[in-house]
């Protein structure tokens, strides 16, 4: 059981970051993130979820991180989020928690995790959310007509390079490739150079201040054509 007061606590941080972002959660939406926290803390060591030190510090490095695409947009009722290395659910649980009425899918190839995933995904009762055991590059109609993503999030799981390789064929036109990342957002830039001229989308850095994080963020969209 975590202490009452500590629990307080926990809840005032969370309330505060997300209404800081934009998002005035609901009771039901506070249970839910207490709910997703015990599961993340009850499956960590058999899934491999986070960091032990970060188990302490759920709210910043996690759950308010996964939110802070608000500073940039918000997704609409029926925006199609893929979240690709979905790990232990970030950013697209929290997003889901937030934002009940996108249609999103979550991405992991690990088992473990992607058992957690379903569990959570049950356990939280979430709606139109699709759990895949796969590779963003094995996903069908990765580069043609049937890309069907408006947002695919990527975060804490390749440099930019990489992912714009991998991930923008899984964009539809107009859509948006999201990659969460660090204080090194401008050398990933400069080396995704390459990537970014074959793939022809356009490219912005977004700093973005993260409540209760001291250290710099930044999104970093590529946009399809």
């Amino acid at each position: 059981m975590v202490p009452e007061k500590e629990q307080a606590g926990w809840e005032r941080a969370l309330i505060e970051g997300c209404r800081e972002l934009g998002f005035d959660l609901t009771e039901g939406q506070v249970r839910a993130f207490a709910a997703y926290g015990r599961m993340i803390r009850q499956w960590n060591r058999p899934a491999g979820l986070v960091s032990d030190r970060d188990l302490d510090r759920l709210v910043s490095r996690h759950f308010l991180d996964s939110l802070s695409l608000a500073r940039i947009l918000v997704p609409l009722p029926g925006t199609r989020v893929l979240d690709v290395g979905s790990g232990a659910g970030f950013p697209g649980i929290p997003l889901k928690i937030c934002c009940p009425g996108i249609d999103l899918t979550l991405l992991e190839p690990r088992e473990k995790p992607w058992f957690f995933l379903r569990q959570a995904v049950t356990d939280l009762s979430l709606m139109t959310v699709s759990v895949l055991r796969k590779r963003a590059e094995s996903l069908p109609g990765r580069g043609d007509a049937r890309a069907r993503f408006h947002l695919v999030l990527a975060r804490a799981l390749a440099p930019l390079d990489r992912l714009i390789k991998v991930c923008s064929p899984l964009v539809c036109p107009g859509g948006i490739l999201v990659a969460y990342k660090g204080s090194r957002w401008m050398q990933e830039l400069a080396e995704a150079g390459e990537s970014i001229r074959e793939t022809g989308g356009r490219v912005a850095g977004r700093p973005v201040e993260v409540p209760g994080i001291s250290a710099g963020r930044c999104l970093v969209l590529w946009q399809r054509s």
